[in-house]
């Protein structure tokens, strides 16, 4: 992939883009933006998840949930969580966004765990897939303050 995003500033330069269109995620990015963002991934190994990774927030019931979308391409998996009660899809995405990139820097997530979260007090839950069930692999993450 890293050749493959040499490429892509190259490209970007050449044809003087103002945008760019991320198929796997469905994301378009502004291009002089996503042309910085692989200019320091490429420097320091930290992949432009914002710009590769979209998270797309749906109703279900009587809340809803964060997705990602064109995670699977670099992890195999894409992740899911309900929004907990008083959190904005702010604090969701920059969350969910740390989990991605640890997945598309050390691979798919293999067995559940709990750990702390970004603030004190605050846990994360994380199950794989069955990898029985042929549907697409989604990893359910469950985020919630206190004990």
């Amino acid at each position: 992939m890293r050749e493959f995003f040499k490429m892509m500033v190259l490209l970007i330069d050449l044809f003087e883009a103002s945008h760019i269109f991320w198929s796997p995620a469905r994301l378009w990015s502004d291009a002089p933006q996503f042309r910085e963002s692989i200019a320091e991934m490429l420097a320091s190994g930290m992949p432009p998840v914002l710009h590769l990774v979209a998270f797309r927030r749906k109703e279900i019931g009587e809340g809803a949930s964060i997705g990602t979308r064109g995670l699977a391409l670099f992890a195999g998996q894409e992740l899911e969580a309900q929004i907990p009660g008083g959190w904005t899809v702010a604090e969701m995405v920059k969350r969910l966004s740390r989990l991605a990139l640890d997945m598309m820097l050390n691979g798919p997530v293999q067995h559940a765990r709990t750990m702390r979260g970004l603030e004190a007090g605050e846990w994360i839950e994380i199950l794989p897939p069955l990898r029985s069930t042929g549907r697409r692999s989604t990893v359910i993450v469950e985020f919630g303050r206190g004990s």
